[in-house]
């Protein structure tokens, strides 16, 4: 499998003073004019690391790689819900509006407590679905 190319996706509307994605990025890759500007990624610094999407009080921040192979990509996503869902799993992909899409399987689930309580969750996308899925829900049994 070749290596996944990341980038974040900056989906914050709201211009109110905020900007913690930019104190976040070790690469630089977000700014702003001003605190209450919206930021502004420059895609080609990102690494895509995810520390913005940690970061951001507002989960406004995915991380996308539409190269995981050749039908899917990947979403890491901010989630700060309990119970976690686990590696393996089979949960729903939801719109912003947390409209079911389609089933996603969770990849990886990645929690530092030195960031307030979000925790990011890789799931793994069909690519014709990237564009739309922004958040996830489990399936209830």
């Amino acid at each position: 499998m070749k290596e996944e190319l990341r980038t974040a996706v900056l989906e914050c509307w709201e211009e109110i003073p905020c900007n913690p994605c930019v104190t976040a990025c070790p690469a630089g890759a977000i700014t702003m004019r001003s605190l209450s500007d919206l930021p502004v990624l420059e895609k080609n610094l990102c690494t895509g690391c995810g520390l913005c999407a940690v970061a951001c009080p507002g989960l406004a921040i995915i991380i996308l790689a539409d190269n995981h192979d050749k039908l899917n990509g990947t979403l890491t996503i901010p989630y700060e819900f309990l119970p976690l869902p686990e590696k393996g799993s089979i949960v729903t992909g939801t719109d912003r509006r947390g409209v079911s899409i389609c089933s996603v399987e969770v990849l990886q689930v990645l929690c530092a407590t030195t960031f307030r309580e979000t925790c990011l969750v890789k799931v793994l996308v069909p690519k014709e679905y990237l564009n739309d899925v922004r958040g996830i829900k489990r399936i209830q049994p």
